[in-house]
């Protein structure tokens, strides 16, 4: 969880190159971690994105792409595990 408040922080300082560099960081170590935390951060991710992406900063939809798969598997793994 802290490389993605690092990278909202970031991303708030104006910093967005760097910011994208962290969430793919992000996505790399929580890879096959699900939980509620993750799931909440790339919703934010995706919500960040689709406004970086609009505003051609580099790396931005390529790391749409991979928060959007990621969203999807944290999605399967919930409803599989989930007792409703």
């Amino acid at each position: 969880m802290t490389i993605a408040n690092l990278a909202k922080s970031v991303a708030s300082q104006h910093r967005h190159e760097e910011a994208v560099a962290l969430w793919n960081q992000f996505l790399d170590t929580t890879d096959g971690v699900a939980s509620q935390r993750n799931s909440r951060e790339v919703i934010t991710l995706n919500s960040a994105m689709a406004v970086y992406s609009r505003r051609g900063i580099p790396g931005a939809a390529d790391l749409a792409q991979r928060a959007t798969e990621a969203a999807t598997r944290f999605s399967s793994v919930r409803h599989r595990h989930s007792p409703w």
